[in-house]
């Protein structure tokens, strides 16, 4: 399912599918180096950098743009698990070097259908509805 989504998607803030590794248990799947690890990485485990607001509206940005690029499939791709463990970082971020969001994990992605009524999710991480 993942490689479906991956293999129709092309922008500039979705983690770039390159190939698949098949002669191992489980399948690798093989994307873009993202050299700045994930969001939640930089938020919790690198205190010693501050984002700017300049910064944090580029993520907002970033994110919204790879959102609406998937809704506008038709029918849309829905990702269904949104968090920053699966917004990855082009580079790593600095006072000058700007964030560079990449939307990662499509696994839980699916293509609407007319009644999408399971919740899925990351448990953590989901709206309460």
């Amino acid at each position: 399912r993942e490689l479906m989504v991956l293999n129709e998607v092309n922008h500039d803030h979705i983690l770039r599918f390159l190939g698949l590794v098949r002669d191992v248990e489980p399948l690798r799947i093989v994307t873009e180096y993202c050299g700045g690890g994930s969001l939640f990485e930089l938020l919790h485990h690198r205190q010693h950098i501050a984002l700017s607001w300049a910064q944090r509206l580029k993520v907002l940005q970033d994110t919204a743009q790879a959102m609406e690029y998937i809704h506008q499939f038709d029918p849309p791709i829905i990702h269904r698990d949104l968090k920053s463990l699966n917004l990855m970082l082009l580079h790593p971020v600095s006072d000058q070097v700007p964030p560079h969001i990449k939307l990662a994990d499509f696994g839980l992605a699916r293509v609407q259908e007319r009644m999408m009524t399971q919740g899925v999710g990351t448990k953590h991480w989901m709206a309460p509805e």
